[in-house]
């Protein structure tokens, strides 16, 4: 599989934050499930959540957890004392990392993340792979 070119540090801290915000959101017993395949000369990484249908879940927890912004770039959420990066930086910070963030929210599925990472091209030494 080629390399993403992008600065691994950086990557590797976005990827992380990301994966821990989609991560405390999810109700008790789900799965995630993540799917990593070529889309022309990017990688795309697909995150879904996904919960266990054999436990039915509590009354209200149907609901995302309730997220309070913190001025332009942070968000709490108060029921874990959670912060993050509100997801308009989020997004900002992959396309500086050369990739893209796109975050959609199925009612029914939970909410299904994809990005997608720039590819080194056979022959290119150009950028840092990861």
């Amino acid at each position: 599989m080629p390399l993403v070119v992008s600065d691994p540090n950086m990557l590797d801290q976005a990827l992380t934050g990301l994966m821990d915000r989609f991560t405390r959101q999810l109700p008790a017993h789900s799965h995630i499930q993540v799917e990593a395949t070529l889309a022309g000369d990017q990688l795309k990484l697909q995150f879904q959540s996904q919960p266990d249908p054999s436990r039915s879940p509590p009354a209200g927890s149907g609901r995302p957890p309730l997220r309070k912004s913190l001025g332009k770039l942070l968000s709490l959420q108060p029921e874990t004392g959670s912060l993050s990066l509100n997801m308009d930086v989020t997004k900002h910070l992959f396309q500086v990392l050369g990739g893209k963030l796109q975050v959609k929210d199925d009612h029914h599925k939970g909410e299904v993340l994809t990005v997608f990472l720039p590819l080194q091209r056979a022959g290119s030494h150009t950028g840092k792979p990861f």
